[in-house]
């Protein structure tokens, strides 16, 4: 809580600044929460003489790490390729609704449009990233579509964050509404 703090009130350029207005704030503190945890290193143990041995991990342990770290930096590659992929109204659709927080009550207006083309969009907008980032992912890896599957089911939790920062990647060049 201490460092969520610091960040969104001390400093040159407090975090809290940046908060815009247009989605709701708890949901702007829990996206800065969330990059708060994802920033922080756990802390390493001191390790006695005698637990040296004990921490030595077991070799088939230490490859499953190194598997799944490599696999995590394909999904993120992967996963900014399909966001980038998408188009400028998608990407924006995604932004609004998931990161600001905004309602399709709240999106349709800014569009134009009625609500239930709204929600279509954002569905259809979900809908191809999560076909593209599956399609990329098993080229990437080499893997067939159950094993895909698997993958992204361990990956989810971690989706969120992954989804803020490709959006936020992306959100450099603004695309016109209407």
């Amino acid at each position: 809580m201490q460092v969520l703090r610091a960040r969104l009130l001390v400093g040159a350029e407090p975090k809290l600044t940046k908060y815009s207005g247009r989605g709701p704030l708890g949901a702007f503190l829990r996206i800065a929460a969330s990059n708060v945890l994802s920033n922080l290193r756990p802390v390493v143990a001191n390790v006695t003489d005698d637990d040296d041995l004990a921490a030595v991990p077991d070799a088939s342990d230490l490859e499953s790490k190194l598997a799944r770290r490599d696999q995590q930096q394909q999904f993120r590659q992967v996963f900014r390729e399909a966001v980038q992929s998408l188009t400028a109204r998608e990407r924006s659709l995604l932004r609004m609704s998931l990161l600001d927080g905004l309602s399709i009550d709240e999106l349709a207006p800014m569009y134009g449009a009625h609500r239930a083309s709204v929600a279509r969009w954002v569905s259809a907008a979900k809908e191809r990233l999560s076909a593209i980032t599956r399609s990329k992912l098993s080229v990437a890896l080499q893997l067939p579509e159950d094993d895909v599957e698997r993958l992204l089911t361990s990956v989810q939790n971690g989706f969120e964050l992954s989804l803020s920062r490709a959006l936020r990647e992306s959100g450099n060049s603004a695309p016109k509404i209407g």
